[in-house]
């Protein structure tokens, strides 16, 4: 009861809430005073745990809280809180915004990779003409999908696969033997007609 009048809460001489309602069951009389006391007690701990917030006069980025404090509710209680540290907070909201952006755009190699056919040959060739156009403003990135044709086209037309003009037969290599037992390649004939 000594601690009680104190000011001391049941919590800094150890003794448990349960424990404490067990003795004022079996001791009304003691109990008359000391449940009285003990709401009291906790209500002054209670404010004493806020008093080092109250008393702060700088935030945490040594601004001055009496000119640049502002009255808000955080989680169901009232808080001071720095204006100039609100505003670049939101500041840096606006640059992790355009950091998103930025990391959209750099996925757009893989989004355009995954447009393209599986079995087409030199995809990174494709992706880097239209990376290219995007990049001088020929192309805008909505409209990627309507000409992707228009570019394989063009990398076939640099790379044909296939002769266009001898009936589509496809191309062949000139370090190709041309007998199975002789060493004559298509290069040799080539190059011996063109310049003998």
């Amino acid at each position: 009861m000594a601690a009680l009048r104190e000011g001391r809460t049941l919590r800094s001489f150890a003794v448990r809430t349960a424990r404490f309602e067990a003795y004022c069951g079996a001791h009304p009389e003691y109990a008359r005073e000391a449940k009285p006391l003990v709401a009291a007690n906790l209500k002054a701990a209670d404010y004493r745990k806020g008093e080092p917030r109250r008393a702060k006069t700088h935030c945490v980025n040594g601004h001055l809280l009496a000119e640049n404090a502002r009255f808000a509710i955080c989680k169901g209680s009232n808080t001071r809180q720095c204006r100039i540290c609100d505003a670049a907070r939101a500041r840096r909201g606006c640059r992790r915004r355009r950091n998103a952006a930025v990391r959209d755009q750099n996925n757009d190699y893989y989004k355009i990779l995954a447009m393209l056919p599986a079995n087409l040959p030199e995809k990174d060739a494709i992706v880097s003409l239209i990376f290219e156009d995007l990049l001088n403003g020929s192309l805008q990135r909505e409209d990627v999908g309507a000409r992707l044709k228009h570019y394989i086209a063009a990398q076939n037309g640099m790379f044909p696969t296939k002769y266009r003009k001898f009936g589509g037969r496809p191309l062949v290599s000139l370090d190709e033997q041309l007998f199975d037992d002789g060493l004559m390649t298509r290069g040799d004939t080539i190059t011996r007609g063109l310049w003998d």
